[in-house]
């Protein structure tokens, strides 16, 4: 059961070359979702939604070129960066230029640490090491004193550290952050508190969850830049895993009731140089029941973009991707019409493709490897075809992480991403691949 998640995320192993999956005729229909794969939020629109057309784009949508890929107007080159052992259950993090990675190894801890829930203990037997990736191969970084024990991997890094948390056996939970040259924590929050799934967004605001040890309730923490914190309290239940895409004007948060599982996109109010929780733009129902597992599996899904990166299409900075249970599939989470848009069926990881100029799109992981898809014309369907366009990119389903250092080439600098895949035959072992994309 501990690696449950971490299966899910990396299920599908599949070998062999590049290949192409070719492109039905322009105007293929797009049926809209049954009323049983609708949010409770959007059951009314349901019932008056009619039949999208999904415009292709013009011309072939992949070609095999000299090893590589081309994907509408884009290329990908990879270039493998090595192996590396983990607990079968968190991925890593990588800094946000991919020179580093932190790893959490050992044992893994149990549901009850992961998901921030009472009877939670400190993980004694796990451990977290970094590698440098900049070098040939991945080579482990020696700190002047390893990472304590007891302490968990985080979900956000930036240019200067990585999060880590750290449950306490009087039931709370501290976070800190480490540094990527010294390996030093800087307790960042600490008290009597359950203060637990922080994240990083991209203006490097912390934010995070906050509740008392056993509490019914709870309340959704942003530290903006002037050091003060902000807080929202939930009007019924908890808040429980926040979740960042650009965070230019919204957060998105699970809040767990005894009716449902929701998620909730929150504007962020940044006047007066601060960074204030405000009202609730909109709401989703996931289930209906409190379950912080789905909640959990689907922000690990999150399309979360490091500082200084913005997707292709900036007009949806704000969306984020993240796997919905009842679609099965990746799907854009729109904050500005309150849509859900499917991506390609039985995907469980989406990260969009970056940089001006670039064509707006997804790179997808599902049982095909790696895909990509391009932007509709008409903007994105309410769910992508099975038999819609795509381009096969690599024969892996790797989780793609965006980095901010481009690659470089004939003096111009391209996108970059970070690649984890799984090692046919072991649960514990992870492939790491650097993937630019060159036009």
């Amino acid at each position: 059961m501990k690696r449950a998640l971490a299966l899910f995320v990396l299920s599908g192993l599949l070998a062999g070359c590049v290949t192409e999956r070719p492109a039905p005729q322009p105007g293929m229909p797009v049926a809209p979702l049954s009323k049983s794969g609708k949010s409770a939020s959007n059951a009314a629109s349901a019932k008056t939604e009619k039949r999208a057309s999904a415009e292709l784009p013009k011309g072939p949508v992949a070609r095999p070129e000299a090893g590589k890929m081309l994907a509408t107007d884009i290329k990908v080159e990879v270039q493998p960066a090595g192996v590396v052992d983990y607990d079968g259950q968190a991925l890593p993090l990588t800094s946000p230029s991919g020179s580093l990675l932190a790893v959490q190894e050992g044992e893994a801890p149990s549901w009850e640490v992961i998901l921030a829930e009472p009877g939670a203990q400190p993980p004694t037997a796990t451990r977290i090491s970094v590698y440098d990736l900049s070098k040939q191969g991945t080579v482990r970084v020696q700190f002047p004193s390893p990472l304590p024990a007891g302490i968990v991997i985080g979900r956000s890094a930036d240019d200067a550290g990585f999060l880590v948390e750290a449950p306490k056996a009087d039931g709370s939970r501290w976070i800190g952050k480490v540094d990527w040259a010294t390996g030093a924590i800087k307790w960042l929050v600490q008290g009597q508190n359950v203060n637990a799934h922080a994240i990083l967004t991209p203006r490097g605001e912390l934010v995070y969850c906050r509740h008392a040890i056993g509490a019914s309730d709870g309340e959704l923490v942003i530290r903006a830049a002037d050091g003060n914190e902000y807080a929202k309290r939930s009007v019924d239940g908890v808040y429980a895993v926040p979740v960042c895409g650009s965070a230019n004007e919204v957060l998105y948060v699970f809040r767990l009731s005894r009716s449902g599982t929701d998620l909730e996109v929150i504007r962020i109010d940044r006047q007066n140089g601060g960074a204030r929780p405000a009202d609730t733009r909109q709401q989703w129902r996931i289930v209906g029941r409190p379950d912080p597992m789905v909640a959990h599996q689907m922000q690990s899904t999150a399309s979360n973009l490091p500082p200084r990166v913005m997707p292709a299409d900036a007009a949806d900075s704000d969306c984020v991707a993240m796997f919905d249970p009842r679609r099965n599939r990746m799907a854009r989470f729109n904050p500005v019409t309150g849509g859900i848009d499917g991506l390609l069926a039985k995907t469980i990881n989406a990260v969009p493709l970056t940089g001006e100029g670039m064509t707006p799109g997804y790179f997808c992981s599902g049982p095909d490897g790696l895909v990509f898809i391009a932007k509709p014309e008409q903007g994105w369907p309410v769910a992508w075809p099975d038999d819609g366009p795509s381009a096969r990119v690599l024969a892996s389903p790797y989780v793609v992480r965006p980095l901010t250092a481009g690659a470089t080439k004939e003096g111009k600098s391209f996108p970059m991403y970070l690649l984890i895949g799984p090692v046919k035959g072991s649960d514990t072992r992870l492939e790491i691949t650097k993937m630019a994309v060159v036009p």
